[in-house]
């Protein structure tokens, strides 16, 4: 499989370009999906045991931030499939991708307006329904939620009914606006998010990252898992603390992605 144009994926400062159509995309994707060949220098191939993890203070640490010490049988099983769908769905032609997001949105559109009340107020007050939704430029027309407003809403008029909140992972937003966002999900949104995670490093790095790069996230909460199976290591600095120290955890670290 070949890309047939050459693409770009924006991630949050940088741009990188993906393989040109003079390059096997199905070649670049194996190498991500699979064990790496070839060498990122001397800490790619480096075993990271334990967890790290970098807080500001044991006081402002979340009680819970992972999901658990043991790996997932998923990422034994249908993980590695599922990655190489992700892997694969950024170069299907333009009208196959705008196919499969226009149903994907569209059924989140319908399970938000039936069920969670914040968005159906939201929705009926800009005189929006989900059968508004007949081709892709009608995405336009969904009334665009503000984080003030899911705020206000959390939880009884945001959380889905169906899950027990007591089920539900927590995680937060960056609080770059100066509110931070809580934010709740189930354990099949979090294997999910993982392997979607993985193709979003992969796709920033030019199809460059592999199972064995130690990525750092500088964030407000870890990722999900230490890793994947055992692929794809992580390790979380907390942006709140002071430059220097985030500095110095780089530096021991030495990771091969940074997020």
């Amino acid at each position: 499989m070949k890309t047939s144009l050459k693409r770009a994926i924006a991630g949050d400062n940088f741009v990188v370009d993906l393989p040109s159509a003079a390059e096997n995309v199905a070649t670049r994707i194996k190498i991500v999906t699979d064990s790496c060949g070839h060498d990122h220098g001397q800490h790619s191939n480096r075993p990271h045991h334990g967890r790290l993890e970098f807080w500001e203070s044991d006081r402002t640490r979340p009680t819970c931030t992972r999901s658990g010490n043991d790996t997932p049988e998923y990422f034994k099983t249908a993980g590695p499939a599922y990655l190489k769908t992700c892997m694969e769905h950024p170069f299907l032609p333009e009208g196959d991708i705008k196919q499969k997001q226009l149903a994907r949105i569209k059924a989140l559109v319908e399970l938000a307006y039936d069920d969670i009340p914040v968005y159906r107020d939201k929705y009926k007050a800009a005189g929006f329904s989900p059968d508004d939704l007949c081709d892709y430029d009608d995405i336009q027309k969904i009334p665009v939620i503000t984080k003030p407003e899911l705020i206000a809403a959390f939880p009884d008029r945001c959380l889905h009914p169906r899950y027990p909140r007591d089920d539900l992972f927590p995680t937060r937003s960056s609080g770059s606006s100066g509110q931070t966002l809580l934010i709740r999900v189930d354990y099949d949104a979090i294997l999910t998010d993982t392997v979607q995670g993985i193709r979003q490093f992969a796709l920033q790095s030019g199809l460059k990252y592999c199972p064995n790069d130690l990525l750092a996230h500088v964030y407000t909460v870890p990722w999900w898992f230490d890793s994947a199976g055992g692929k794809y290591p992580t390790a979380f600095i907390s942006n709140l603390l002071p430059p220097t120290q985030v500095a110095r955890h780089l530096r021991e670290i030495a990771p091969r992605i940074l997020s």
